[in-house]
């Protein structure tokens, strides 16, 4: 198994597989209630601003996805 750490395509794809994984945790911690979307997207915006080597596009989608749950007011 290719390690995260590892540069090149299977290091980034073993991190994207992670980041999906970890986004269906959040999926289910928000259906049932655990947490609200709101909550979400301060936390992801949070972990973009401290990281810069994480998956900009996907936390942007997932945070528009998030988004797209909120209220309209």
């Amino acid at each position: 198994m290719a390690s995260a750490n590892r540069k090149g395509r299977a290091g980034e794809t073993v991190y994207v597989v992670r980041a999906a994984g970890t986004y269906w945790v959040v999926d289910m911690f928000v259906a049932e209630g655990i947490i609200t979307p709101g909550e979400v997207i301060l936390e992801l915006n949070t972990l973009l601003s401290v990281n810069r080597r994480l998956p900009k596009k996907l936390i942007e989608d997932k945070i528009q996805q998030l988004e797209d749950m909120l209220p309209v007011h």
